[in-house]
């Protein structure tokens, strides 16, 4: 899931109308939309009109909010009030909005970078099997290591398409008689070929790469 950041520079307004919050999500109307997002929800900042900045005002509500405007009606969004702990309230047009990336939003960010990281640092290790018999492999692998004997063993590749970008190395570790087979799933290919790999000798190995479609050497 990608990262998708709503914040614009200068995205500064006034209420066109009273915003009542007796219901939630309640609707909330911009002067000014030019530099409000128009897709996708945000924090952003109410207070009162006379204050300069919201630091000034103690009353200051954050919220959350929806656009659901259309052409002609760009200013229009779903407010989510009281966010962060503060305080639901009414306001009278004229009051101020900004939108701002908020501390619950800068927590949000890191919760998601944290779980990425967690997920690319997991995907990067994977994990390392070994086998003496056929495998079809799953894809949390990062190598597979073969230990063949005299019993032939095939290890079939999991369907690329799962695995964009990612490359996994299978190596024959036995000095044996037996075949040792890396085969793609069918209708699927590698370097464009439909024919398997053989590992025949100890200690031989080859990494593969997925673009999405098929498996490439690398």
């Amino acid at each position: 899931m990608a990262i998708t950041l709503k914040n614009t520079n200068f995205a500064v307004s006034t209420l066109a109308y009273d915003l009542d919050q007796r219901w939630q999500p309640s609707h909330l109307i911009v002067t000014d939309y030019t530099n409000f997002e128009l897709q996708g929800k945000f924090r952003a900042v109410i207070w009162n009109g006379a204050a300069q900045s919201p630091l000034d005002d103690p009353e200051r509500e954050i919220v959350e909010l929806e656009p659901f405007g259309y052409d002609g009606f760009e200013g229009n969004y779903n407010c989510y009030g009281g966010m962060e702990g503060t305080e639901v309230k009414d306001w009278a047009a004229g009051s101020k909005i900004a939108h701002v990336v908020t501390a619950g939003k800068l927590d949000e960010l890191e919760a998601e970078i944290n779980l990425k990281a967690d997920s690319a640092s997991a995907e990067k290790k994977g994990n390392v099997v070994k086998r003496s018999s056929n495998y079809s492999m799953t894809g949390a692998e990062r190598a597979v290591l073969v230990n063949a004997g005299v019993s032939n063993v095939k290890i079939t590749l999991p369907a690329p398409a799962s695995f964009t970008g990612r490359v996994f190395v299978v190596k024959r570790i036995d000095g044996g008689s037996a075949e040792v087979r890396i085969s793609p799933k069918a209708g699927e290919l590698i370097d464009t070929q439909s024919a398997d790999i053989l590992l025949s000798s100890q200690w031989e190995k080859v990494q593969l790469i997925s673009d999405g479609t098929d498996w490439h050497t690398v």
